[in-house]
């Protein structure tokens, strides 16, 4: 998905008043502020004249996709590696 929002998304989004700013972004995904700058490429966002607007609710939406991608990517790793359980044992088959 590209990070800047589709026309319909603009349309459907909440008035510009409610859109949260690059602190809000930062707030919400427990980073810092030229974290959410550095990754702005990544994160769904409008760009309004020179500002930076987040839908909040299209941010969570993509957090909750990233980890679930990064978990399956451990996952993935975890069963190339041949299923080491926390203690770095192999597991058993049942």
């Amino acid at each position: 998905m590209p990070p800047h929002l589709s026309p319909k998304q603009i349309l459907a989004a909440p008035d510009f008043e409610s859109l949260g700013r690059v602190r809000d972004v930062a707030r919400l995904l427990n980073v810092s502020r030229s974290w959410v700058h550095l990754h702005k490429h990544e994160i769904p966002h409008l760009r309004l004249g020179g500002l930076l607007r987040f839908d909040l609710a299209e941010v969570r939406s993509w957090s909750l996709r990233q980890r679930a991608r990064e978990l399956t990517r451990l996952q993935d790793e975890m069963e190339r590696l041949g299923g080491e359980d926390d203690a770095g044992e192999a597991s058993t088959p049942r």
